[in-house]
């Protein structure tokens, strides 16, 4: 008896060592170091990037499909035309817009791998291992790029000779389509200094395609080509801080500023696309622009201290009189109604401008405070979740659901899902964990679990099961079911290098969506202005930034948590963040990888926990403090750079 007892427990221990000892299912060996891995979503292959090297491992086929020499395609004389062009601007730091490191990454949801190699842009189509574009050789020298996901062309602002063109680059055919002169470089190269400077008036350069035409700014001016055949169209002779292209395309909103360079006043005006002029009387001055919406028809302009429709054609208000409310940072359109956000307070009126509440609701104990989620949902209540305060509000009354807003540790991570059977929000913060039901009948909102964890401004990722929720960070993985008790929790060590504690990814949930579109606007700068209109199937969309309007983001923003959605797109932002900081966390909606320090003399290792149940189904151990890995959500293979090894790991 005492003999098969020892065998078991012989055969048990053989079993946990091989478990953590796990061997690769395959070892690919390279010529150097491996520097970079990336996971191509659209086909599953790996890029792999050593020192002077760019190659493309097929798991399926288990083997390397093609490679790139990076010296054939962009060798290291960029930088010193970096440094050339940088004397010539009397001492300008041209060569910083460029970078010094290489890097390589995919260009959005495209085939399409970027990359700066040795000083020089390159693009790659990782589908073929074709060189799509390199810089190397060309008369001209890029500053600055746009890519034009529409078109799947690259838009360069660069100089040639004397001037500034703008180049339109098709990747397809890997040619150029067209190059346009724009400026003289003396006049734009010299202020690119104060473009890139911290503490000057924001002003980013940007680029919208039309149906028929290119719009953009450079070096604050605008400019409208022809996007067959790059004719400069038209161009106004002063300059703006940012421009929209309106809903049916016959219009283009300007925002500039009046009064100086330090004057905190700012000017909306709008064009015809036609021929670039005014077609207002009078331009729309005030303090400062925070929020944008076009109807087609008319445009909603939320400034310093309210907020109107303006009719497109003669630039008459809706309203006589702006509702009122300070530091307008958001208005959202809920059937007939506006729900609008004024410094920390919300107030709802009705398609006269009267209000529908008594009073101001306050949101937020800061004005400053980001707005994680704001809306109406079900059973007519209006939820808010800020960096500070969360609740519900009748949306008839204004009345709240519960007296007393459930107070946020705004130095802590603030987590949040949706449960579409329940129709309620879970929302973490600072090791509590509150349910908030739009069908409650309790006075006061307690917390559904009281949690201890180890690392807690880590924790950065929410899941919600049939069972209960799962919560990940760093350094914990744990489950909490319905009832609100701890079904598992599984807690690991870090490595033990102190910098990565500086790491809080938890800050950045609900700001990916909301907080740059809410947060409080400076009067010198619109950067964050966005402009709304409903799409043909009545959806809210939004332009912002560089590009032309991004649906999805908009969609995604509207309806915060409310889909399975949301939860992959915090995890992806999560993601990019912590690949800057060792690739410490991945997940994905069903596992939590979490790179962990042995025990004793134990190699440190990866380890894929399962978020139903806390199980650890997969370890790996890794021989270093900085690993280099990817994983493949589809298949759930493990790719790990061994030094000069891809090693795979097949799903277990």
């Amino acid at each position: 008896m005492k003999k098969t007892l020892f065998i078991i427990a012989l055969s048990l221990f053989a079993f946990f060592d091989a478990f953590g000892q796990r061997n690769a299912d395959h070892r690919i060996p390279f010529d150097t170091p491996i520097q970079t891995i990336l996971t191509n979503q659209f086909n599953g292959h790996v890029i792999i990037k050593e020192a002077n090297k760019i190659s493309n491992y097929n798991p399926e086929t288990n083997t390397v499909e093609w490679a790139i020499n990076e010296n054939d395609i962009a060798k290291k004389s960029g930088f010193n035309i970096a440094d050339d062009l940088s004397n010539k601007l009397n001492g300008d730091d041209l060569s910083k817009l460029l970078t010094n490191e290489d890097t390589l990454e995919f260009i959005g949801d495209s085939p399409f791998i970027q990359g700066h190699i040795n000083g020089h842009l390159v693009i790659i189509n990782s589908l073929n291992g074709q060189v799509a574009y390199q810089a190397m050789g060309k008369k001209y020298t890029i500053a600055l790029s746009q890519y034009l996901t529409e078109t799947n062309q690259f838009l360069f602002l660069a100089t040639q000779g004397k001037e500034v063109v703008c180049v339109l680059y098709d990747l397809e055919n890997a040619t150029e389509a067209w190059t346009t002169p724009l400026a003289q470089s003396d006049s734009y190269l010299k202020s690119l200094t104060s473009l890139f400077s911290k503490g000057s008036l924001t002003r980013e350069d940007q680029v919208t395609v039309g149906e028929n035409a290119i719009y953009t700014t450079f070096n604050n001016k605008l400019y409208k080509l022809d996007k067959i055949s790059g004719q400069l169209l038209w161009s106004p002779d002063y300059e703006l801080n940012r421009f929209y292209l309106s809903q049916n395309g016959n219009h283009v909103i300007i925002i500039k500023n009046t009064g100086g360079l330090l004057s905190s006043k700012q000017a909306l005006d709008i064009l015809q696309t036609t021929d670039g002029q005014s077609i207002w009387k009078n331009e729309i001055k005030t303090k400062f622009i925070s929020y944008l919406e076009d109807w087609g028809d008319r445009i909603l302009i939320a400034h310093n201290s309210g907020f109107n429709f303006y009719d497109y054609q003669t630039g008459k208000k809706q309203w006589k009189n702006d509702p009122k409310g300070s530091n307008i940072k958001r208005v959202i359109t809920i059937d007939n109604d506006y729900l609008y956000v004024a410094d920390d307070e919300m107030m709802l009126i009705n398609a006269q401008g009267e209000k529908l509440w008594k009073k101001f609701i306050e949101i937020s104990d800061d004005k400053e405070d980001p707005i994680y989620f704001l809306d109406k949902i079900d059973n007519n209540k209006v939820f808010y979740l800020t960096k500070t305060y969360a609740n519900m509000v009748d949306y008839s009354s204004g009345k709240k659901l519960w007296k007393k807003n459930v107070s946020l540790d705004k130095k802590r991570p603030t987590l949040y899902a949706y449960d579409e059977n329940s129709k309620s929000f879970l929302v973490y913060n600072a090791e509590k964990l509150f349910k908030f039901d739009p069908n409650s009948t309790d006075s006061k909102l307690a917390p559904m679990a009281k949690l201890k964890v180890k690392n807690d401004k880590s924790m950065s990722g929410i899941e919600w099961f049939s069972w209960g929720v799962a919560l990940t960070g760093e350094n914990d993985v744990i489950g909490v079911g319905t009832d609100g008790q701890v079904k598992y929790h599984n807690e690991y060590k870090e490595p033990g290098e102190a910098s990565r504690r500086l790491l809080k990814t938890g800050a950045l949930i609900g700001s990916y969506y909301t907080g740059n579109r809410s947060g409080s606007q400076s009067s010198l700068a619109n950067a964050t202005v966005s402009i709304n209109y409903r799409n043909s199937k009545g959806e809210m969309v939004s332009q912002q930034g560089n590009l032309v309007s991004d649906a999805q983001a908009q969609s995604l923003m509207k309806k915060a948590g409310m889909n399975q959605d949301i939860s992959n797109k915090i995890s992806a932002t999560i993601l990019t963040k912590v690949n800057q900081r060792h690739n410490a966390l991945k997940q994905n909606p069903d596992y939590a990888f979490i790179f962990a320090r042995g025990e004793n003399k134990e190699h440190n290792y990866l380890v894929k926990v399962r978020k139903s149940d806390g199980v650890e189904v997969d370890k790996i151990e890794v021989d270093t403090k900085k690993p280099i890995y990817e994983v493949d959500d589809v298949t759930g293979t493990i790719f790990y750079a061994n030094g000069k090894e891809l090693n795979v790991y097949l799903k277990k």
